[in-house]
């Protein structure tokens, strides 16, 4: 799921992966989404602007993948 939401998963097969990874409770990805949608509240981007433009994805969708992607703290 946090793959998915951080724009990982695209519509191409999913390759088996050699080593198996550990399942993600749900809680802890609703956590981490509320603790990045918190984070971008808190500077400054609006969670109204959600759909991306001519110009690529919006500021939102930008910063939440990066965040869910562990790339901001």
């Amino acid at each position: 799921m946090v793959a998915c939401l951080a724009g990982k998963i695209a519509d191409a097969l999913v390759a088996t992966v050699s080593q198996p990874r550990l399942p993600i409770a749900p809680q802890r990805v609703a956590s981490k989404w509320q603790d990045c949608e918190t984070l971008a509240m808190q500077r400054g981007i609006n969670e109204e602007e959600r759909r991306s433009s001519d110009h690529g994805p919006s500021a939102y969708g930008q910063f939440m993948r990066a965040c869910l992607q562990g790339k901001i703290h």
